[in-house]
């Protein structure tokens, strides 16, 4: 089967490249990085050249399933208990993965009577290829780079949101949700943008293995008209 086109560097992202970024859950940046801090012989970026591959990636629970096996090799049994997700609910989306190469099959381990299949991500780092952005439909490239960010995105503020809502009484949940519009200038943006960047990776030095898992998304760009009809 053919597969969607990508190429593996171990280059750095370029800097236009780095300004579409995400996680989620995988992540912390479309760089998709699985294993934040950690470098290991998979350390080799993955770049997507093909929005049908990004495509693939953008449903938070197939995030999710890239960080960890970006992490480590599992079992669809282990990779369920680790989601904390019935393992019936990955077949499908292991395929998914699988049929674009973005996973792949590194051994077989006996169960009882039957082999399990462990599989692993291909890189531990995701992200958009150059020829991407030169794509023929730049609005559905540009739709399917944002909703991987943000379906992510969505998931875990509504869930720290209910999580806020309903500890009122406890301690309070560490996190934060907002949204600010503010006129600035292009130097302005462009020194933002760049302490923005400098803060995501203070954050990546902070990993901490037994520590509890945040995700930091975020969209940094000039705010888009309304649309005729709508409030602004």
């Amino acid at each position: 089967r053919t597969r969607p086109s990508h190429r593996q560097t171990g280059r750095e992202p370029m800097s236009s490249e780095r300004h579409i970024q995400q996680s989620g859950l995988y992540s912390n940046r479309l760089n998709i990085d699985g294993r934040t801090g950690r470098k290991s012989a998979m350390d080799a970026v993955y770049e997507i050249e093909d929005v049908l591959v990004l495509d693939k990636i953008r449903h938070p629970l197939r995030l999710r399933m890239l960080y960890q096996l970006g992490d480590e090799a599992r079992t669809v049994k282990e990779l369920a208990e680790r989601l904390d997700v019935p393992v019936t609910r990955l077949y499908y989306h292991l395929d998914q993965l699988q049929s674009v190469g973005l996973i792949e099959v590194v051994d077989t381990r006996k169960s009882g009577a039957r082999l399990q299949r462990v599989y692993r991500a291909v890189a531990t780092r995701f992200q958009p290829g150059r020829s991407l952005f030169q794509a023929p439909d730049p609005p559905r490239v540009a739709e399917v780079v944002a909703s991987t960010v943000l379906d992510g995105a969505r998931l875990d503020a509504t869930a720290g949101v209910l999580s806020h809502l309903g500890d009122q009484q406890g301690e309070p949940v560490p996190g934060t949700l907002g949204r600010t519009m503010v006129p600035i200038s292009r130097e302005a943006a462009l020194e933002f943008t760049r302490k923005l960047e400098d803060l995501v990776a203070e954050l990546e030095t902070r990993e901490d293995p037994d520590g509890e898992e945040y995700a930091f998304s975020f969209v940094f760009f000039p705010r888009v008209a309304p649309v005729r009809g709508e409030t602004p």
